[in-house]
């Protein structure tokens, strides 16, 4: 690019934390990092800064929040010049209909896109919904210079609605923990061992089903092993449940809850612990997991979304099915009986992090997609029209 030549603009559509969630603080990294590889990039905040407890709701403060998004936008497109659009991509019906207010105008002025579906529940939602959320999304998507999903078994998300060639896959990268954080070759194996649970604690993150696995750990392995939960109850129901497992289960000396830890206590949670349990029953690529990598951590997760692409079984942990106690508390068991394999674990993770999961090799692959999109033409065919599954019930 010539020292005239005005740089390509970037209009990155994101909210910011709080609330931390996948979505926030991947719009907090790209924006961090604004002006990176020769490309003007703007933000248009769309941070709604309450809790998650009201996303999708139907309420005043939601709908003036949407219409002030959508209004801004709008004028954005008018006023800058907008050579791509970065949008993420909501995964309920709501979000869809949301997701087309933005994207038709966009089309229209047939602006370049770039989406990016940070979860992996898109599909369930678009089979299960009506005609018009359908044909919402369709015409909404097809239109899209690229469409970003988080791992290789997530491309069929968008099967029979976006032409293969526009789906590219992107893994998750975070900032590495700060200088003297404890790393896996500095941490000395420690008794009783440590098993960190590190998220919201809700039925659907797997809380339930961590503190089942828990209860039978803890008769198996006595007192060697200890829980600690961080992280806040989303709904009183969960807090109820989880305190009556707790009580009837004994587990008043095996398990601890933390509450929300941020900055420096969370960096302490992760440094303190020596293996990482997380048991949600659907997701994406949590950003938690690779936390939990950079640490040194060996893992025991779900088998659910990209998670068995991002924790390799039998190298930097232990994938089991979701909704079972009774695996997850094997391959805890598993770790805690072979110290050895903790060693080996941690390492291999701290290096797949390193080689795969960084800030920096991010965003180089996002600029590599946003580039591409840029000079790649608007006109795509459009793909067979994707028979429709049958309604669950």
């Amino acid at each position: 690019m010539s020292q005239t030549e005005p740089k390509a603009t970037v209009l990155v559509v994101g909210p910011l934390p709080p609330p931390h969630h996948g979505v926030s603080l991947c719009t907090k990294l790209i924006v961090e990092y604004a002006g990176f590889a020769d490309l003007r990039v703007l933000h248009h905040d769309t941070s709604d800064h309450r809790s998650l407890s009201t996303v999708d709701r139907i309420d005043a403060a939601n709908i003036l929040l949407g219409v002030g998004d959508l209004l801004t936008f709008l004028y954005l497109l008018v006023a800058e010049r907008i050579d791509l659009i970065y949008l993420p991509l909501c995964q309920t019906r709501l979000g869809i209909l949301r997701d087309a207010a933005f994207l038709l105008p966009a089309r229209m002025l047939r602006k370049r896109v770039v989406l990016h579906m940070h979860g992996a529940r898109f599909r369930a939602v678009y089979d299960t919904s009506g005609p018009l959320v359908r044909w919402l999304s369709r015409a909404s998507l097809r239109g899209s210079a690229a469409i970003i999903v988080l791992g290789e078994s997530l491309r069929s998300l968008f099967s029979g609605i976006v032409a293969p060639e526009r789906i590219h896959v992107l893994p998750n990268g975070i900032e590495d923990w700060p200088a003297g954080a404890s790393l896996p070759s500095e941490r000395s194996l420690q008794s009783p061992t440590r098993v960190l649970y590190f998220g919201a604690l809700t039925r659907a993150k797997g809380l339930i089903d961590a503190l089942e696995a828990a209860a039978i750990v803890s008769k198996r392995c006595g007192p060697s092993v200890r829980f600690v939960f961080a992280g806040g109850f989303r709904y009183e129901s969960d807090r109820v449940e989880a305190q009556s497992i707790v009580a009837t289960r004994h587990l008043e000396d095996t398990v601890c809850f933390k509450g929300v830890l941020t900055g420096r206590e969370k960096a302490e949670a992760f440094a303190e612990a020596d293996l990482f349990l997380f048991l949600s029953h659907d997701e994406g690529q949590p950003l938690v997991l690779l936390e939990a990598m950079a640490a040194g951590l060996p893992i025991v997760a779900t088998r659910v979304g990209a998670v068995p692409e991002t924790v390799r079984h039998g190298e930097s942990g232990l994938v089991v099915p979701p909704r079972d106690p009774s695996a997850a508390a094997d391959a805890l068991c598993r770790l805690v009986q072979d110290r050895r394999l903790q060693t080996s674990m941690s390492r291999r993770g701290r290096d797949l992090f390193l080689q795969c999961y960084t800030a920096g090799t991010f965003l180089d692959r996002l600029v590599r997609i946003w580039k591409s999109a840029l000079s790649s033409t608007l006109r795509e065919p459009c793909p067979a029209h994707p028979k429709r599954r049958p309604r669950l019930v």
